[in-house]
């Protein structure tokens, strides 16, 4: 049977090759997190604090991302607008509750970035520079951006609906 838009192509070619790179990424990822754990903790003595930290938080969503990829499991159809999942959360609590867990991951991400970014930015400007801010600044900067980016998260819930053709495309 062909589904339309050549999703059976989709699915019958490219989605298995998908399914054995999982098999080797999540190791792979595993151990690439352990060695950078290794590395910030041990070997990033001369950092400074707040980078290290920043850089311990983000190894640590990125662990729990993967490890969440791995139980969601996705698979998005591009060009389309449709994520395929088999994992085990998506089945324990549903498609569209993982895909906004999966969106608050993506909003935690950008956020630590972006706090590490300013953080640095901060470090390197000379000690006079008008484009130093004061922690309150910062804090309200870094809290209007992340209140900003989790209104995706609210969106991704109250927008996401089954594909009405969706019995079509599970019977197939």
């Amino acid at each position: 049977t062909s589904l339309r838009y050549g999703f059976d192509n989709d699915r019958d070619y490219i989605l298995p090759i998908y399914q054995r790179f999982r098999i080797i990424y999540f190791p792979t990822a595993l151990v690439i997190h352990a060695i950078m754990f290794y590395l910030l903790l041990f070997h990033a003595k001369s950092w400074a604090r707040a980078i290290r930290l920043g850089y311990l938080l983000n190894q640590c969503q990125m662990l729990a991302h993967d490890v969440w990829t791995f139980l969601f499991r996705p698979y998005t159809l591009l060009p389309y607008p449709i994520n395929f999942c088999w994992g085990f959360a998506c089945t324990a609590i549903g498609g569209f509750n993982a895909m906004t867990i999966e969106t608050a991951f993506m909003v935690h991400s950008i956020c630590l970035l972006q706090l590490m970014l300013i953080i640095m930015h901060q470090q390197i400007m000379p000690p006079k520079s008008r484009f130093i801010f004061s922690r309150t600044s910062l804090v309200i900067l870094v809290l209007g951006i992340y209140a900003t980016l989790s209104l995706n998260i609210g969106a991704t819930f109250l927008a996401g609906t089954d594909s009405l053709n969706k019995t079509e495309i599970l019977q197939v």
